[in-house]
């Protein structure tokens, strides 16, 4: 026959099935649980963060002196071995030459310049900075796409290589001014 128990956590109980001493055992480790937890009832915490000491524990602090470590006992002072320091000789590392660490080459790509671009407005086409105002490009991609349209319907440039390297170009009316690297995939 299978026991039983059912043990209500508000009223203490805790619900448990099977063997007759299963039960017992678990219901006696329960019993010793629970009771030791009420033995040690929590206490009020206060309000107040800050720590006070009382009158009480000032003068017992003050009329107690800290105690003293008992003397060894002849027994206890035999036993310990007489440590002395021992000197030791230290011996300098031995430190090679630093070698400086080798930086790896950096590949040369093949860059295509093209000099026979001429990005200034003529016969009715405008400039490329014209051209870009007038588009308006907010981020790097789209000035890209803007600029290689340019140079694709606006200039008929046949072969566009992969990366395009532009040297400064004068403008009178702005100056001298730099078009950067473009990287076609």
């Amino acid at each position: 026959m299978a026991a039983k128990l059912k043990i209500d956590l508000s009223q203490g109980i805790l619900e448990v099935e099977g063997s007759e001493t299963f039960v017992k055992a678990i219901y006696s480790d329960f019993k010793a649980q629970f009771g030791a937890e009420e033995a040690e009832p929590e206490q009020p915490k206060s309000t107040n963060s800050r720590r006070r000491r009382s009158r009480a524990a000032k003068i017992t602090a003050e009329a107690s002196p800290p105690p003293q470590p008992e003397p060894p006992t002849p027994a206890q002072a035999e036993a310990k071995p007489d440590l002395e320091p021992v000197p030791v000789e230290a011996e300098p590392a031995i430190v090679g030459p630093i070698e400086p660490k080798v930086k790896a080459p950096i590949p040369k790509s093949d860059y295509t310049f093209l000099e026979e671009l001429d990005l200034r407005p003529a016969n009715g086409r405008p400039s490329l900075i014209e051209f870009m105002d007038a588009k308006f490009p907010i981020t790097n991609e789209e000035r890209n796409l803007v600029f290689l349209h340019y140079l694709q319907y606006t200039l008929n440039v046949k072969d566009i290589p992969s990366t395009i390297f532009i040297p400064v170009i004068e403008q009178p009316k702005f100056g001298p001014r730099l078009i950067l690297v473009i990287a076609c995939k």
